[in-house]
């Protein structure tokens, strides 16, 4: 009897030992990242983990010996040197890793709550509710709701309240918009969501950003005399296009409110979300005669700017040679 208990008692002792070293020091061999996209128990969390069973183990272990009764949801990384119990302490402690999102991937506010939901939780509505609520909006046109937005690359976490997102989005609205902006703004005679969408038309029309301001000073002029835009972004914005490197005379009469071929002013919203250059370029625009302006057709992405429409047709029928020459079609 004497020698069972004793037998008894070292299995036990080597059983502990045994689970204290796959709770301390079993290394996890792989660096991972997950997303725990909701609460569930250590058991469910580390089943599609790539480790092996005894470390698996001594995770569910370390969480009941650390009363880690659920993980919480959260995008997390565990290194190939983290030990069980090291993963619980970075579990208990939140520590996710950042996602960091270019916001421009998305063309508008509604593909952009799209990408919000998709990587970082929360619904669409949730999002689109908290931003209307912070920014205090109650237009009936949803497309300024893209005007809320900067291109730019920004840092979240897994789960962050939507209201805490549109807080700090309002923040960085409200210092851009400052005296000086607001003051070059009532000069032009445009609204904040106006100056946006002007430059969201400027920054489709160019990749040469020195050439900016002075697209902008020539749909500025368009506005004051008044003229249609003719703006060819916005076609493709509104028949999709985004990959033309033509626009077909068929397309210019395509029924849309984003078309400027066809309605009068600025389109109802922004074909981008827009980078502040992009607005200050609108602000501080190039004043000029220019009312017509045409790609070069030397392949250099310039542009050829004039104030006679006669100039602007020979210029026109150089670059469509010019793409005929390279068989570009479409």
């Amino acid at each position: 009897m004497k020698k069972f208990i004793l037998v008894s008692c070292i299995a036990l002792l080597g059983l502990a030992a045994l689970m204290s070293y796959g709770m301390w020091y079993k290394h996890s061999d792989a660096e991972i990242i997950f997303t725990q996209t909701a609460t569930t128990s250590p058991e469910e969390s580390a089943e599609p983990w790539p480790f092996d069973e005894f470390w698996k183990q001594s995770f569910v272990a370390a969480c009941k010996l650390k009363r880690l009764h659920q993980i919480p949801p959260g995008k997390y990384k565990i290194n190939s040197d983290m030990s069980p119990i090291d993963v619980v302490h970075l579990l208990r402690r939140k520590e996710q890793i950042e996602i960091l999102l270019r916001i421009d991937v998305a063309n508008n506010s509604d593909s952009l709550f799209q990408l919000f939901s998709d990587e970082l939780g929360h619904s669409v509505q949730e999002y689109q509710e908290a931003f209307d609520s912070v920014f205090q909006f109650s237009e009936p046109n949803s497309h300024l709701r893209t005007t809320y937005f900067f291109a730019d690359s920004y840092a979240f976490t897994y789960g962050e309240s939507p209201s805490k997102i549109a807080r700090r989005f309002h923040t960085f609205y409200k210092e851009f918009w400052n005296a000086e902006r607001e003051e070059n703004r009532k000069k032009i005679g445009l609204t904040e969501e106006e100056v946006y969408i002007l430059a969201s038309m400027v920054k489709g029309e160019t990749k040469i950003f020195s050439e900016a301001p002075i697209i902008a000073g020539l749909y500025i002029n368009r506005l004051r005399k008044p003229m249609k835009l003719q703006c060819d972004a916005t076609v493709k914005y509104a028949l999709s296009l985004k990959k033309a490197q033509r626009i077909l005379k068929q397309d210019l009469s395509q029924s849309s409110p984003f078309n400027t071929y066809m309605v009068d002013g600025l389109p109802p919203g922004p074909i981008f979300i827009t980078e502040k250059k992009y607005i200050d370029a609108v602000l501080q625009f190039e004043q000029h005669p220019y009312l017509y302006m045409c790609a070069d057709d030397d392949g250099s992405g310039k542009h050829l700017f004039t104030s006679s429409f006669a100039e602007h047709q020979r210029n026109a029928q150089r670059y469509q040679r010019y793409l005929n020459g390279l068989n570009i079609k479409r």
